[in-house]
């Protein structure tokens, strides 16, 4: 389970731990977090990334305070269309 603080709202999720996933930005984590969490911000930030099925651009968000484990964290994450609330590396 992990929690995170966005737009002032608190949600706690189930995450996936991919020990593949090794994913960074600025030297924070990336954290990918299911599409329908998505809350109509803004970012000018884009994000590269490998899949299998090739490379892929998408925004990415700053995330202030996520915790994992009860740890807090500054990461960042990207909003996709994935079968688990979040994957963490």
């Amino acid at each position: 389970e992990i929690s995170f603080i966005f737009k002032d709202k608190k949600h706690k999720i189930k995450a996936f731990f991919d020990t593949g996933s090794n994913l960074l930005y600025k030297g924070n984590p990336v954290v990918i977090l299911n599409k329908k969490y998505h809350f109509n911000i803004h970012s000018d930030i884009y994000y590269e990334f490998y899949t299998a099925a090739g490379v892929n651009r998408e925004k990415l968000y700053f995330i202030n305070e996520l915790s994992i484990e009860k740890k807090k964290i500054k990461c960042y994450c990207l909003f996709l269309d994935i079968a688990y609330d979040a994957i963490i590396g």
